[in-house]
């Protein structure tokens, strides 16, 4: 047995918020007894709507659009794409930026209130201890592991929250969540979050933070990800949750890249009609010819009627291999006419 498997294990005595029975609860507000970070109903009605967040979140959503758009008209054009390749980068790159920015939205949101303390981007030790205790059980239990010794890495995590009233730190990473994650990218994620964990509160306590209890979990921003609810907050329960309007200025950033992207794509699109779209613009597209020049209108029209085909007819009721037709093709007339009916 190596040496760090002797460090003891230091039980916190420390009551504090999310423990229940003897195992610290994951994710603060998801189980009984938990502390709440406010007394929701009346700190949120008192809150109101956070302006300074607003005004970021606006700045924010300029910026999105601006940059994205940018970067879709320095992309070359896709070969399968083509006309529509702008249009395509500028979605996937809004996107992408969005989901980036969802941490931040919810940092600024946050920092309105003196009374929380918001980390983003912080980098947490993860431990060779802390991963055997987390490998070796299915729940994490109630201990506290060493922070600097045996360190194998670390963990950037989009959000640490610090409530100075109850010294509970609140790990949080941020997912669009539009789609269910993999089981096993799920799993992953959980494990991640677990191993840096146990070390989090004396790695926060060692950079002069307050911390006295720490829970971790995942951020579901649109609540479709899919990971262990007991870790998890979705968007009907964010307010609450932090006790803050956070999923109003949520909602609001997608609001504002909504209205300008809608004002940044109609030269896009515009060009994209005209060019699908060849001659007068007043007269319309140019009608489908069928015929050769000089045919009457009535020639010129779609044919949509039935016709019995003169070499063997096709047959849905079966898989039919190129070869088959290669050799249909080559035999007398007679013989095909024998061999398929």
């Amino acid at each position: 047995m190596s040496n760090y498997q002797h460090e003891k294990l230091h039980h916190s005595s420390r009551p504090g918020p999310g423990r229940r029975n003897g195992v610290q609860s994951q994710i603060l507000g998801t189980n009984d007894g938990a502390v709440p970070l406010r007394s929701d109903g009346d700190q949120l009605a008192e809150s109101g709507p956070v302006e300074p967040a607003m005004a970021y979140v606006m700045k924010l959503a300029e910026t999105i659009v601006t940059s994205a758009m940018a970067a879709a008209e320095a992309v070359e054009p896709d070969a399968t794409l083509g006309l529509f390749s702008t249009l395509a980068s500028a979605f996937r790159s809004v996107i992408t930026r969005v989901g980036q920015s969802i941490p931040d939205v919810v940092a600024e949101c946050l920092r309105q209130d003196a009374r929380f303390t918001v980390l983003r981007e912080y980098a947490l030790p993860l431990t060779q201890p802390a991963t055997e205790v987390v490998d070796t059980n299915r729940s994490t239990p109630d201990l506290e592991l060493r922070h600097d010794q045996y360190v194998t890495g670390s963990y950037r995590c989009d959000l640490v929250v610090i409530d100075n009233e109850t010294r509970h730190a609140t790990i949080l990473e941020c997912r669009r969540g539009t789609v269910a994650v993999s089981s096993v990218k799920a799993t992953e994620a959980v494990r991640l979050l677990r191993i840096a964990g146990l070390t989090a509160r004396r790695a926060l306590e060692a950079k002069n933070y307050r911390v006295a209890s720490v829970s971790c979990g995942f951020l579901d921003r649109y609540g479709r990800a899919d990971y262990d609810r007991s870790m998890t907050v979705g968007p009907k329960d964010l307010d609450d949750f932090f006790g803050m309007p956070v999923l109003t200025c949520l909602d609001e950033l997608d609001m504002q890249i909504r209205e300008r992207l809608a004002v940044e794509l109609r030269t896009i699109i515009a060009v994209i009609l005209a060019e699908l779209s060849p001659g007068d613009p007043d007269q319309g597209p140019a009608p489908v010819s069928c015929g050769a020049d000089g045919d009457d209108a009535d020639e010129n029209k779609l044919d949509l009627s039935i016709r019995m085909p003169s070499s063997p007819s096709i047959d849905l009721s079966r898989l039919v291999g190129p070869a088959e037709l290669r050799r249909a093709a080559q035999a007398p007339r007679h013989a095909v006419r024998n061999r398929l009916s």
